[in-house]
């Protein structure tokens, strides 16, 4: 009996001892998550940002790195193990998939994504004209994002392509190496891989080359009634007229094989290589010519004391009369079968005119605050907005429904206005004691120049980047278009009101000093001058061997 019961307590202590073993098990551990994934190699270390809710992983490294060859250091819950193993090369083009494996063995994947910082580098390194020998490099300034380079003179301007080295991964437009017309300034956009934009504005040229085959004519004409043709390229004579003509000479014009130039109340055409006087005008009454006529095909366009007259050339009959009762001293522009000419130097209120130019119909007038004179500015009219100078006041209208767009403020005007406003790639330029650049659409302004001493007389003219003005301290005045920053300075004889004319890498200009000069568009140098016998004031005009004609920038012309 005793025996019995130790052997059931001894039973009884067995199964107590195994049920306190059991009891005590630890079970392994269900833990499965990165805690931590950063990238060592990149100083400072990159480290990654972990969603656990999404079980997604980012990270951003530097611009430069490469993402196909990147090592992650990963450390995961404790007793769990990671596969691709941490410290191992991966290539992360691609979003990469991370399992965690638990000690229980179950398992957690994770989606690593790695992206770069996108370069914001957008600049021209190197541009270059590769096709010559030896090759071009343009002149990068990194300051004003300007690049200018001079190419031989007989390259085609129209066709030249560059090749251009960028920041890294950085784009540009026009794209390096296509062709592209550089006839005119143009701009070259350069994008950055994130997006931002960097505008350089790139002007190249020909240089000047003197060349005795060169066949080009300047016409100007003095203020003793002189028509002169001068060589362009050795700065000669080549013919004048026998005074035909009275004082007061405006600018000569180019049309149907002749050359016209117009008196205070005549106008008389000469053949443009022999310049036999073959064509006259003097069907008038006493009154005077105002301002510069305008030649459409065959039909003249005349402003005339109070009004305009449409003559054609060819019968010497007039088509219509345009009567505004207020004196007209203003140029006539066209756009679109559309005269435009101010009147009202007198009134004390100056008329802008739009009139059919078949009918010398009234389609509208529009009133300004000031009045045009003998000494002030003509139109300029260009994408439908015409662009006139009255007072302290540039202004643009609609030239449709003669309707004020906007109006900007100058800081003289008044009688300090002799220029008028010229207009190229959506920038006008006009000048009273300043030089100022407004933006053609919205009127604001972009730069001024000036030092408030000297009256800009002459219409600006812009070419090749550059705007080319004569004043009344005897100077030439280059200024660069994109800054608004003197390029150089000619000093003349005499005060300049004639407007330049640019061809063949050179600008024309008559003087005072009755000088017409011929200088280097780019540096300024003078290439020759020659003297007449009376001061000049009216504009030249340049015709070339192939027959094409360069006016200045007198009411807007530009070439």
């Amino acid at each position: 009996m005793l025996k019995n019961f130790a052997l059931f307590i001894l039973l009884g202590l067995v199964f107590t001892f195994s049920a306190c073993k059991e009891d005590t098990t630890v079970p392994k551990s269900s833990a499965k998550a990165i805690t931590k994934l950063t990238f060592p190699q990149f100083n400072p270390v990159v480290q990654a940002t972990i969603d656990e809710t999404t079980k997604r992983i980012t990270a951003v490294v530097p611009p430069t790195a490469d993402v196909t060859k990147l090592i992650p250091s990963i450390s995961v819950s404790l007793k769990a193990k990671v596969s691709p193993d941490s410290g191992k090369v991966q290539d992360f083009t691609n979003d990469v998939t991370y399992s965690v494996t638990a000690e229980d063995g179950t398992k957690a994947d994770y989606k690593v994504m790695v992206s770069r910082t996108k370069f914001s580098g957008k600049d021209i390194l190197t541009f270059t004209f590769a096709d010559f020998s030896p090759a071009i490099v343009a002149k990068i300034d990194p300051a004003t994002k300007t690049i200018t380079a001079t190419v031989p003179a007989t390259a085609d301007l129209t066709k030249l392509k560059p090749t251009i080295t960028l920041s890294d991964r950085a784009t540009v437009n026009p794209a390096s190496a296509t062709v592209v017309d550089f006839s005119k300034a143009l701009n070259f956009t350069v994008t950055a891989e994130d997006a931002g934009t960097q505008v350089y504005a790139v002007t190249v040229v020909k240089e000047v080359v003197v060349s005795p085959n060169d066949n080009v004519t300047v016409f100007i004409a003095n203020q003793v009634g002189e028509a002169l043709a001068i060589d362009a390229v050795k700065g000669t004579l080549k013919w004048k007229d026998k005074v035909n003509l009275r004082a007061d000479i405006k600018s000569p014009f180019v049309g149907n094989g002749l050359v016209y130039f117009t008196g205070y109340n005549e106008m008389q055409g000469y053949d443009l290589i022999s310049g036999k006087n073959t064509w006259s005008y003097t069907d008038f009454f006493g009154g005077y010519i105002g301002n510069t006529p305008l030649l459409i095909k065959n039909l003249m366009y005349i402003p005339y004391s109070e009004s305009v007259v449409c003559v054609n050339i060819d019968t010497k009959k007039q088509v219509w009369t345009y009567a505004t009762k207020e004196s007209i001293y203003s140029s006539v522009c066209e756009e679109n079968g559309i005269v435009f000419f101010t009147s009202g130097y007198l009134s004390g209120k100056g008329i802008l005119h739009a009139v059919d130019a078949t009918t010398g119909k009234s389609l509208w007038t529009y009133t300004m605050d000031a009045p045009t004179g003998p000494d002030e500015t003509s139109p300029a009219v260009v994408n439908n907005i015409v662009y006139v100078c009255a007072g302290r006041f540039l202004e643009a209208i609609d030239a449709k429904t003669g309707v004020l767009k906007w109006s900007s403020k100058l800081k003289y005007g008044g009688s300090y206005l002799n220029a008028s406003p010229t207009v190229v790639d959506g920038v006008v330029y006009a000048a009273d004691r300043f030089v100022y650049a407004f933006d053609a659409i919205t009127g604001k302004a972009k730069w001024e120049f000036g030092d408030n001493f000297s009256t800009y007389e002459s219409s600006p003219l812009v070419k090749n980047g550059i705007l080319y003005i004569g004043n009344s301290d005897k100077e030439m005045v280059a200024v660069d278009v994109q800054t608004g920053v003197q390029k150089w300075i000619f000093k003349a004889g005499n005060s300049i009101s004639s407007s330049p004319c640019f061809a063949n890498g050179a600008i024309f200009f008559g003087c005072k000093d009755a000088n017409l000069y011929s200088l280097d568009a780019n540096t300024g140098k003078q290439l020759w001058s020659y003297k007449t016998s009376a001061s000049i004031i009216s504009s030249p005009t340049i015709i070339d061997k192939n027959g094409k004609v360069y006016y200045s920038s007198q009411s807007g012309f530009q070439n």
